[in-house]
């Protein structure tokens, strides 16, 4: 995970960031075994941002997978 850091930072991504729930993995256990995190997200560039300024990545819900659905909105 630290290289695919230093290799987002070397091309000067950013980290959209999200609204929703926080994680969009879960081990889909309970109690004490529960495991969340969050994998995916939106990278872009500095210029992507000025230019789509109005975006919004929503973590989702689902019920069918331990991934969660992540919605682009540009």
């Amino acid at each position: 995970m630290a290289s695919f850091k230093e290799v987002a930072q070397a091309c000067k991504l950013v980290d959209l960031g999200c609204t929703g729930y926080l994680f969009t993995w879960s081990n889909r256990r309970f109690g004490p075994y529960l495991v969340e995190e969050r994998l995916d997200r939106f990278l872009c560039s500095r210029d992507w941002v000025t230019k789509f300024y109005d975006n919004a990545a929503t973590n989702l819900l689902t019920v069918s997978s331990d991934h969660y659905p992540v919605l682009m909105e540009v």
